[in-house]
């Protein structure tokens, strides 16, 4: 049987920079030696690295060596290093001995059988990994020559050649060099050790002429498949079969990723079949940033031709094509909220014994939108008998007898002003809708209200309907059980869960744990995630004040930055609030090209750090983030009236936890001394780097 190929992202680097006679070597000799029997040995050609697991190295040509992995259970192998001999060896960690203490100290998994004297000295040989600050010299200077051979573009020299240090060679970026160049480079100074590379995601090599596609510039390290685990491929394989379909999973899982190459399976199969027309499918999540990446990798996978939108763009779009669209506003703006207050205080007027006053106005309001509208309750009488279970503040009939008298009369006013807000455009969408999509896939369907994910249903010919949902990651939405939804939502048999993360370091899982939400309705089947990487513990940093505390980002981002050998684009900074959010991204330092993010306006493209809010980020990555501002008072911020209290405080620590889980590789907490946030006081020295120490605090 023929082994499968597949690669690492650096690997890619390596060979568009090594010379042609080595490039040639690996596509015409290699390429498929690797594919018929890269473990057998043949001398002085391959041998197995000794002592390593699975290691074997390729001698490319005289100067040149490929290390891959070979996993004889799955039939795979893994190519990992591409460079000089002499420095491969040191990358490896690897002496004539064997494995060095580097590699026994901090990857035993990675070697045979280390002997017992190793693993007693290996903690006490523990190498750091050194902290880069933007003073500090680059390795070695940048001349025309070494920028060729890295395959740097030739339009790009010039700005490369005067740079001296790591700080000068990031604020680059925010200069119009591309971050792939600047990768490229940081990699070619940089090289990633074994234990780094290991860890990188795994893409499927399919021919040869995808290989020389990528070398000559015509293919992105992007339109390489990534590979799917077990569960994945199943779960892929089965769509085909009538929906619906539901895929849980915890954070990293991949379930984006995996409704994309849904989506590509099904193209596949209908261009196989030579149909005169290919299946029309809709693509639909929340956010603007959210659908920008999911077009990217589709165009990636050769799926453009499908429609991917968020739900209240294709709500507005579904009432203008049928003329019946007006000015939609956000359900929490300011207007909103005084139109309710004002519906209170109208009915307190006129009742002494009325329910609520004008300092529940958050509580109705949210009562509206994701009770009332959100789950498209149409009579008084319906909501009287409606199951409010998991959604905060109980209320006994009197209680919804009078919340209705209020939305009657925030309805009446929002018509009086011509205004609907985006939940209402999402349930008269719903009632409006036609059908006229074969596939339907909903993405991130737990923080939607059950009107959106009707609408997206409402447009399907049949019922191949495709959902992706984490409950623990919900941010905005109350309990709900998908039979509440809709009678058409049956999953019996019909649905998985992601047990693996590939997201999240297995070192910052294990600390993330400490801020794992606890209550009552938690999913245990996602909670139980498996982290499959390692990589750095995550950081706790208490700030004596807020100069100390840009001090802190401002370094922890650089030699973040320079480890993970990206560029400023892969590094962000999640706050609290909006307020927040534009004070931090003001006072960062200039060279990090740092812009304040609002919700609406999350552009992935910018080449600086991102600052948002930690809600703005929900469905993001970013290899380097920082969580800026976790003090009380402010995460959780203080609300009224009481009885809302706990449902406020569970809402924004999940979203404080998903801000967390944002992260892949380097996590950064910034913590007040003087008012450290409750969310944080779980966190302890095993599972986190603990910079400082809270003070002694009394909130009054």
């Amino acid at each position: 049987m023929a082994f499968e190929l597949e690669m690492a992202d650096t690997f890619l680097l390596e060979l568009s920079r090594a010379p042609e006679a080595v490039k040639k070597s690996y596509s015409k000799n290699c390429f498929r030696t690797l594919r018929e029997r890269p473990h057998i040995s043949d001398p002085p050609k391959i041998k197995k690295i000794k002592a390593y697991k699975d290691f074997w190295r390729y001698r490319l040509s005289e100067k040149y060596r490929l290390v891959y992995q070979v996993n004889l259970v799955d039939n795979v192998v893994k190519c990992l290093i591409l460079d000089k001999r002499e420095d491969v060896y040191g990358r490896m960690g690897s002496t004539p001995d064997g494995p060095g203490i580097r590699i026994v100290a901090n990857r035993p998994d990675l070697i045979e059988e280390p002997a017992p004297e190793d693993l007693v000295n290996a903690p006490l040989e523990e190498q750091d990994e050194g902290t880069h600050l933007p003073e500090d010299p680059l390795p070695r200077s940048l001349d025309r020559k070494a920028l060729s051979a890295w395959g740097v573009n030739p339009k790009y020299h010039d700005a490369l050649l005067p740079v001296a240090t790591g700080g000068e060679l990031l604020e680059l970026n925010s200069k119009g060099i591309p971050d792939e160049e600047v990768t490229r480079v940081l990699n070619a100074l940089y090289p990633p050790r074994i234990e780094q590379v290991t860890e990188q995601p795994a893409r499927l090599i399919e021919d040869e002429k995808q290989i020389e596609q990528a070398v000559n510039g015509e293919r992105s390290l992007q339109a390489f498949l990534l590979r799917l685990d077990e569960d994945q491929r199943t779960f892929v394989q089965r769509i085909g079969k009538r929906g619906p379909w539901l895929l849980k999973g915890g954070p990293g899982s991949g379930k984006s990723t995996v409704a994309l190459y849904c989506i590509r399976s099904i193209l596949n199969k209908a261009r196989s079949s030579f149909l005169d027309e290919v299946p029309k499918i809709l693509f639909t999540t929340y956010t603007h940033a959210l659908t920008r990446a999911a077009r990217q990798l589709a165009t990636e996978l050769d799926c453009s031709e499908i429609e991917i939108t968020n739900v209240n763009k294709f709500a507005s779009d579904v009432l203008r094509e049928q003329k019946l669209h007006m000015t939609a506003v956000a359900d929490e703006q300011p207007d909103v909220r005084d139109v309710v207050t004002d519906a209170i205080n109208e009915c307190v007027s006129t009742s002494s014994e009325f329910s609520f006053t004008p300092a529940d106005h958050r509580f109705v309001l949210k009562e509206i939108r994701w009770i009332i509208v959100g789950r498209g309750i149409e009579t008084k009488e319906d909501y009287l008998t409606h199951p409010r279970i998991g959604c905060g503040r109980a209320l006994q009939e009197r209680q919804r007898s009078d919340v209705w008298q209020i939305y009657e009369r925030y309805k009446k006013r929002l018509r009086e002003l011509n205004k609907q807000t985006y939940t209402q455009e999402l349930a008269a969408a719903a009632n409006a809708v036609t059908k006229k999509y074969d596939y339907v896939f909903i993405d991130e369907a737990q923080d939607l209200p059950p009107v959106a994910i009707r609408l997206c249903i409402n447009a399907c010919k049949t019922k191949d309907i495709f959902i992706t949902a984490d409950h623990n990651q919900s941010i905005y939405g109350a309990g709900l059980s998908w039979a509440q939804v809709t009678d058409e939502l049956s999953f019996t048999g019909k649905s998985r869960i992601l047990q693996n993360n590939y997201r999240t370091t297995v070192e910052m899982w294990n600390g993330l744990q400490q801020l794992f939400p606890s209550n009552k309705q938690l999913d245990e089947e996602t909670s139980e995630s498996r982290a499959q990487r390692h990589g750095a513990m995550p950081i706790v940093s208490y700030y004596g004040d807020e100069t100390s505390q840009i001090e802190r980002l401002n370094s922890f981002l650089h030699d973040s930055l320079m480890k993970e050998r990206v560029g400023l684009g892969f590094a962000a900074v999640l706050c609290p609030t909006n307020k927040i959010m534009n004070e931090i991204a003001q006072r960062l330092d200039r060279s990090l090209n740092a812009r304040a993010m609002p919700s609406k306006d999350v552009d992935l493209s910018h080449r600086g750090v991102k600052v948002m809010t930690m809600h703005a980020a929900k469905g993001l990555q970013f290899p380097v983030v920082a969580v800026a501002n976790i003090e009380a008072g402010k995460l959780p911020w203080p609300i009224s009236p009481p009885e809302d209290r706990d449902e406020h405080e569970a809402s924004l620590r999940r979203a404080f936890f998903v801000a967390c889980s944002r992260s892949t590789s380097r996590l950064l907490l910034m913590v007040p001394s003087f008012a450290p946030s409750p969310f944080v006081e779980s966190l302890t020295g095993d599972h986190w780097t603990i910079e400082g120490e809270p003070a002694d605090y009394l909130p009054f």
